[in-house]
């Protein structure tokens, strides 16, 4: 993988641009998703947990049309990283990690926009007819369980001030989690971190 590519694509998308040129830098990444899914999927690199944050976050814009592209590409990262992988196992990880640290930087409070780009992302899935029946329940068991992680992540937020409840509700939700080792083991990293800030 071109990693200045990469780097390039994530510094332009981490900052505000005008529509026209957010546009077009869409169809870049759109094209790159494409052209570098084994990397993307199959390498250890950061670069799928840092296009899911970004793209998470446009999912959050004021703007229509650009949740509206940036929804449509989620489901073409989803998409790509299953037929790549033939699982969904990292990209439950990078959009858990990646709503978790939305809510963190205050980008997505409960956002009715966001939800609904979501649910778009989940959309998409069902009038795909080059995917297995089975892709489309995971996908939305998927957006259902990002609702349930902004959620959560809402409830810890407002006991910030108090640090023993926070720490306790890091771990509650981690628990929830049993099931899926991988984002248990996020949440309980999350609360390491935790600890490690209010000492």
């Amino acid at each position: 993988m071109d990693r200045i590519v990469a780097n390039v694509l994530l510094m332009l998308l981490g900052n505000n641009q005008c529509h026209s040129f957010l546009k077009a830098l869409f169809g870049t990444l759109r094209h790159f998703i494409v052209t570098f899914q084994e990397p993307l999927f199959k390498h250890t690199t950061p670069y799928c947990g840092d296009i899911t944050f970004e793209l998470l976050r446009y999912c959050n814009s004021p703007s229509s049309e650009i949740r509206s592209q940036a929804a449509a590409l989620m489901y073409l990262l989803i998409k790509t990283n299953y037929l790549a992988a033939g699982n969904f196992s990292r990209m439950k990880l990078q959009a858990t990690i990646g709503v978790n640290s939305l809510e963190r930087e205050g980008i997505a409070k409960a956002s009715t926009r966001f939800e609904a780009s979501l649910s778009a992302v989940a959309e998409f899935a069902k009038t795909d007819t080059e995917m297995p029946p089975d892709f489309s329940e995971q996908l939305t068991e998927l957006t259902e369980r990002l609702f349930t992680v902004l959620r959560d992540s809402i409830k810890i937020s407002q006991f910030a001030y108090d640090p023993e409840r926070t720490a306790d509700l890091y771990y509650q939700v981690s628990k929830g989690y049993t099931a899926s080792p991988d984002l248990r083991a996020s949440w309980l990293a999350t609360l390491s971190r935790f600890h490690s800030e209010v000492r």
